[in-house]
């Protein structure tokens, strides 16, 4: 039989907001979203794997924030979907 943690659940608190300089138009788009893709598998393994960061005790996940992502009305982002 596996040993059972009584390690007490963690505690969550607001969410994180990480703003990137990215490059969403232009001649640097490609960067930009190669760039993205390397955010977005940072957040995975940061939520995912670490459960958020740990600030005096207490969990936070961690959303990110970059051009294009508030749309204004009529306005379509650059950033490929998927």
């Amino acid at each position: 039989m596996g040993s059972m943690s009584n390690a007490p659940a963690p505690k969550y608190g607001a969410d994180i907001v990480v703003g990137l300089p990215l490059a969403a138009t232009g001649n640097l788009l490609p960067g930009g979203h190669d760039g993205k893709q390397g955010y977005d598998l940072w957040l995975d393994w940061v939520n995912g794997a670490r459960g958020g960061i740990e600030v005096a005790g207490v969990r936070h996940r961690v959303k990110l924030d970059f051009p294009g992502r508030h749309q204004q009305a009529g306005r379509r982002s650059s950033w490929p979907s998927g």
